[in-house]
């Protein structure tokens, strides 16, 4: 089986996996009438997951009847293990938003994921520096406090 094979059949799986959770997030109550709901966030970050991941799709199918082999197609190792991470650690947080409302999850969701990227750098051999995880924690804190901003008293989301 070819590289752009592999990576297609990969990708239709993440579109499918995507749209299952986009459908999770948006059975999540609250909002009012004519207003944002808090499933919006998490419904488009698995949408747009979904669009990426069918144009990738897409572009592999393309490749393979054109029968061009790149040295970027295969997806394998780690970088299949941070997509599945990645999948593990989104379908946690819209699970989250039920348990412990928008604003946890949010926080959390922010923190884990930066951990998570800087874990996967493939140049990076280091270890997690406190450093590193106090500047993932301000930056989660902010970018929460900025997307509550945003959809609470910008856009009256209610939660």
């Amino acid at each position: 089986m070819s590289s752009y094979s592999q990576e297609m059949i990969f990708s239709f799986l993440l579109v499918v996996l995507s749209l299952a959770l986009g459908a999770m997030a948006t059975q999540i109550g609250g909002g009012a009438n004519g207003s944002i709901a808090p499933s919006t966030f998490p419904s488009v970050i698995a949408f747009v997951m979904a669009g990426l991941s069918l144009i990738n799709a897409l572009k592999c199918g393309w490749c393979l009847v054109k029968e061009r082999e790149s040295p970027h197609a295969r997806i394998e190792g780690v970088a299949a293990l941070g997509v599945i991470g990645f999948l593990v650690i989104a379908t946690l947080y819209v699970v989250g938003i039920a348990f412990v409302g928008f604003e946890i999850s949010t926080l959390a969701f922010l923190f884990v994921t930066t951990l998570y990227l800087q874990l996967l750098r493939v140049h990076s051999r280091q270890r997690l520096t406190a450093k590193k995880v106090m500047t993932g924690l301000v930056f989660a804190v902010v970018a929460s406090l900025s997307i509550y901003l945003v959809f609470v008293e910008f856009l009256s989301v209610r939660f």
